[in-house]
């Protein structure tokens, strides 16, 4: 999987205008620089990665305009999400066939592995569909064009005389770190409620968004803040499996229990079969991040965060 390009450095004199734009054109070109390999049939890392760019850019939009002037990007923005949602769509059907597979493997019953089988074909068909949903799309977006209407929008973003109204860049992160550290805070007790599948993705989105901020802006603190991007991460991947199982109880508990009576029995088995493994996969998962939590509120993670920022 590709890993996201660091953002441009930064000395005491940097122009804050010149390096916002840098960053957003460097993430734009990342998005960019998968758009041939997305469109080529079953390429799961293509669209993993653009789909993981995509995220890096919206997140830095959605930070920036904390600072700067958001109309010029408003219509950009609405074309990335629509990229973004169609990707995602594509990107969710790849991760069911892998862990349908996967579990394929471990099933010792064979009726069991032919229910999920027919499962797997299903996703497979879907995912087909979705694809050639996302091909259209790109097809019909003149990139060239696209790059040219981002980079005129992020101009007109920054030329404005209010923009950047923090002194710094340094400044400018603490501004918008600490919105997203309160935003993860006030979204943190939901840990505490297991069964909360809404409220925990919401503190997974803003764990997520916390973490791309201090990405973003940690080359003005350096090693002192890579602990928290690190920590957040973490949180983040517990919270990722948490979702996902809680997605996959509910697609296999409304399966069994709209199950026709003339089904195949196989397909009950294997619903069943992976029902129990996706709520015991979900349970350790929710541990794993409950205890997290513990040693974060034990160590005042999010204090020390706060204190950096000041």
């Amino acid at each position: 999987m590709a890993k996201a390009k660091l953002a441009p450095a930064v000395t005491s004199t940097a122009d804050l205008y010149e390096w916002a734009a840098g960053v957003l054109g460097l993430r734009f070109d990342e998005v960019m620089s998968y758009s041939n390999a997305v469109l080529v049939p079953w390429n799961v890392n293509a669209v993993h990665d653009m789909r993981v760019a995509l995220r890096r850019l919206r997140s830095a939009l959605r930070d920036f305009v904390q600072v700067i002037d958001e109309k010029p990007l408003k219509r950009v923005k609405v074309d990335l999400k629509k990229i973004s949602d169609l990707l995602g769509v594509v990107r969710d059907q790849d991760v069911a066939i892998i862990a349908l597979e996967e579990l394929a493997a471990a099933a010792r019953d064979d009726s069991i592995k032919t229910g999920i089988s027919e499962l797997i074909s299903g996703f497979k068909n879907g995912r087909e569909q979705s694809h050639a949903r996302l091909q259209k799309a790109l097809g019909s977006i003149p990139l060239d064009e696209l790059h040219q209407r981002f980079s005129n929008c992020i101009e007109d973003s920054l030329r404005q005389q209010e923009l950047f109204s923090p002194g710094s860049l340094r400044d400018a992160g603490c501004c918008v770190i600490k919105s997203r550290l309160r935003e993860f805070r006030d979204k943190g007790t939901e840990i505490y409620d297991p069964f909360d599948s809404v409220q925990i993705h919401d503190l997974r989105i803003a764990a997520k968004r916390l973490r791309y901020s201090i990405e973003l802006f940690g080359v003005c603190w350096g090693d002192e803040i890579t602990e928290f991007a690190s920590g957040l991460a973490r949180m983040q991947s517990f919270l990722g499996d948490v979702h996902d199982c809680d997605v996959w109880t509910a697609i296999l508990t409304k399966r069994l229990k709209d199950e026709d009576r003339t089904r195949a029995r196989d397909k009950s088995a294997a619903a069943a079969w992976l029902l129990s493994k996706f709520v015991g996969k979900r349970s350790k998962a929710y541990r794993s991040a409950l205890d997290l939590w513990s040693e974060w509120e034990a160590s005042g993670f999010a204090d020390r965060l706060h204190i950096l920022m000041e």
